[in-house]
């Protein structure tokens, strides 16, 4: 959980297993709390906005043992927690919805970075391992077949018998990219081709292959293609006249 406007004078609780924090909550204070463990929470003088992430650990064989063995925490600081959180925040309020591909991405991120910090990482799982060719064509295949749809990490991770974390960084080792890189390089690339060859508003061509907002396929179309959407379809049209 991350604190992302306001604060607490007073911020108080006791775990389960003992762990204390008694201190004032402002502006990217960060708390973990593993999955089953209470506590005991004391605010004074509170008004704040947070977000929290839940992080199912049965997602990353291989490590879930390890996610249960990290003690409760808080922290007054920790950037990069706090600006994945803030950022999920702000595209949450902007779009109204999260593509679930880029939460799946952002889980990793934060699961990777929690391990790193109780010094728990699995040896050797920082390990360049590649997907063979066949992989890599199954993998792909499986994004193209469901551009149109949610995709998760955990779906084409299952497609080679993975797990969520280790499909990711195989993935990004052989490719160069991430998942959700190549799925948001598919979807402007049909966007492109229905934004030329089609009559179909921008919210229509956005949820037709697979965005969840059309603001959210306006920003990905202005970062591959330098203009925006209308501006493309107004390019095109004039140069097929």
């Amino acid at each position: 959980m991350a604190t992302l406007t306001g604060g607490a004078e007073r911020h108080r609780f006791r775990t389960d297993d003992g762990n204390i924090f008694d201190g004032r909550d402002t502006i990217g204070t960060i708390s973990f709390l593993p999955a089953g463990c209470g506590r005991d929470l004391t605010l004074s003088n509170v008004a704040w906005s947070w977000g929290a992430v839940a992080i199912d650990a049965d997602s990353f064989r291989g490590t879930d043992d390890l996610l249960a063995r990290i003690p409760p925490f808080t922290v007054a600081r920790d950037p990069l927690i706090a600006s994945l959180v803030a950022q999920m925040d702000q595209v949450l309020k902007a779009d109204g919805a999260l593509d679930p591909t880029w939460c799946d991405a952002v889980v990793i991120v934060l699961t990777d970075h929690l391990l790193r910090m109780s010094r728990q990482v699995i040896r050797g799982q920082s390990c360049q391992y590649r997907l063979t060719d066949w992989q890599m064509r199954r993998v792909t295949e499986r994004m193209e077949a469901g551009l149109t749809e949610h995709i998760r990490i955990a779906e084409l991770a299952a497609e080679l018998n993975m797990s969520e974390g280790h499909f990711y960084r195989a993935f990004r080792a052989t490719s160069g990219r991430t998942p959700l890189e190549v799925i948001t390089d598919r979807r402007v690339e049909r966007a492109a081709r229905l934004l030329s060859t089609s009559n179909a508003s921008l919210t229509e061509i956005a949820f037709d292959v697979g965005f969840t907002s059309p603001s959210y396929l306006a920003r990905a179309f202005r970062k591959r293609r330098g203009m925006s959407p209308s501006e493309w379809r107004g390019q095109t049209r004039s140069n097929q006249a």
